[in-house]
C-alpha cells in the first residue's frame, strides 16, 4: 500500500521513538525518499528507500496504519509520514517502539546482534549445542534470545516446548543434539502455520488489510 509512495515531510511527535540519528536528521533525511522495498530480519521490519534503509521495531504494540487522505493522529501516533499520496501513521500505545535510519548498503548496527534465522541452513543441532554450552538458563528463555535465533517470541517459545515435550524450565546446556533437531523442526512448522494463520492476534491488534490472525486458535499453551 505505501510501494512506490514519496515521503514529502516526516513529523516526529515522540523523540525516543527515533533511537540512532538525531530526530531533525531523521526528519531531513526522509524528505523525497520513495518506498522501493521491504523485507524482515528476526523481529525487525526494513523498508528500503531511494538512499536509506528505514528499519522499525514494534516491540510489545507498535503498529503502521496507512492512510488514503491526510488524517489527524490519534495521541498515540508519534511519527507522521506524510506521503505524496495519503499518510503514513507510526502508534504506539506504550512507546517501547523504535525506529532506525542508516545509509544504504551500509552496516546496519540494530541488527548486529541478532542470530540465526529459523529457516538458515546454518540453524543446526551442532550451533545450538555449541550455543548454550555451559549455559544453565531454561530452554524457554533461551529460545528468546534473538542472539541465538531471531524472531522468536514468548507464544511461540510456550508452543515449542510443550510441541516437542519438554520443561521449559530444563537448562539449555543439557540438551541432546538429538532434541535440538527436534526444536529447530517444531521451531519451523509452528512459525510457518501462525505465519499461515494470519498471526496470533491479540485484543490491540488491528490491520488496515482487515487481516485477523487465527492462530490463537491453534494454541495448546
Amino acid at each position: 500500500r505505501i510501494n512506490g509512495r514519496i515521503i514529502n515531510e516526516v513529523v516526529v511527535r515522540w523523540p525516543k521513538i527515533i533511537d540512532n540519528v538525531p530526530v531533525d536528521i531523521f526528519e531531513k533525511k526522509l524528505r523525497g525518499q520513495k518506498f522501493i522495498g521491504f523485507g524482515r530480519r528476526g523481529k525487525f521490519l526494513l523498508f528500503e528507500l531511494s538512499n536509506y534503509m528505514l528499519i522499525a521495531h514494534l516491540r510489545m504494540e507498535g503498529k503502521f496504519y496507512v492512510y488514503a487522505e491526510e488524517t489527524e493522529p490519534d495521541k498515540h501516533s508519534h511519527v507522521i509520514f506524510r506521503l505524496d499520496k495519503g499518510e503514513l501513521h507510526f502508534n504506539d500505545v506504550r512507546k517501547f517502539g523504535r525506529l532506525y535510519l542508516y545509509e544504504k548498503n551500509n552496516r546496519y548496527s540494530c541488527l548486529d546482534k541478532l542470530g540465526k534465522e529459523p529457516w538458515d541452513d546454518t540453524l543446526t543441532a551442532e550451533y545450538l549445542k555449541e550455543y548454550c554450552k555451559g549455559k544453565s538458563t531454561a530452554i524457554k528463555s533461551q529460545l528468546l534470545d534473538q542472539s541465538m535465533i531471531a524472531g522468536i517470541g514468548n507464544i511461540y517459545a510456550n508452543e515449542i516446548c510443550f510441541d516437542v515435550r519438554i520443561n521449559p524450565e530444563h537448562p539449555a546446556c543439557y540438551i541432546s543434539r538429538d532434541k535440538w533437531n527436534e526444536i529447530i523442526e517444531s521451531t519451523r512448522k509452528i512459525l510457518a502455520e501462525a505465519i499461515r494463520a494470519g498471526g496470533t492476534t491479540i485484543r490491540s491488534y488491528t490491520s488496515s488489510l482487515g487481516v485477523t490472525g487465527l492462530f490463537q486458535q491453534e494454541l495448546f499453551v
